[in-house]
């Protein structure tokens, strides 16, 4: 393993065992910093605007959980969620659909893919995790599907025609 330093971040190179490629992940150690709150707005806007999701789409700067894959600092966090939209003639979205709508606005925007992202990357049976990048910064996404009691007392509190399914979405953008 070897760190590079490149213009103030550092980056972890690992040589996997038997790999006839190296595998190259960012290590952004120290602090990060959110990205600025009107570039993070305007996703939110962008988001909310294409989500299917029945809820608020909030924005603020926070800090990382703790265990947050080691990072450390502040994030622009974009939170929502609630039971499915219905919408006319729509079918139950599903979590790949919602990743690939999350995933089609932010590269609207100019964020892409990397490699060097693949650590932040999740797919399980209720769950699905992503990060893109731009310049210096990174936007992680991450998507959660209930179903069951709490969706149906979203459905119910809504009082109007939803899917029976919860969704929880976060996009943490930050540069460092």
């Amino acid at each position: 393993m070897r760190m590079l330093r490149a213009g103030g971040v550092a980056i972890t190179l690992l040589a996997l065992q038997g790999s006839p490629a190296a595998s190259q992940y960012y290590d952004f150690g120290g602090n990060l910093r959110p990205i600025d709150l009107a570039r993070c707005e305007k996703l939110r806007a962008s988001l909310e605007k294409a989500i299917p999701i029945d809820g608020t789409f909030s924005v603020g700067i926070e800090r990382f959980r703790e265990g947050a894959l080691g990072l450390k600092g502040r994030q622009c966090r974009i939170a929502a969620e609630g039971p499915a939209r219905d919408r006319p003639g729509a079918i139950a979205p599903d979590l790949d659909g919602l990743a690939v709508s999350v995933r089609t606005v932010l590269e609207e925007a100019g964020w892409r893919e990397s490699e060097r992202l693949d650590r932040y990357a999740k797919r399980g049976q209720d769950a699905r995790a992503f990060a893109l990048r731009q310049g210096r910064a990174t936007c992680w996404a991450n998507l959660a599907r209930e179903e069951g009691d709490k969706a149906q007392e979203a459905v119910t509190r809504q009082g109007q025609a939803t899917f029976p399914v919860f969704f929880r979405l976060t996009v943490d953008c930050f540069e460092g």
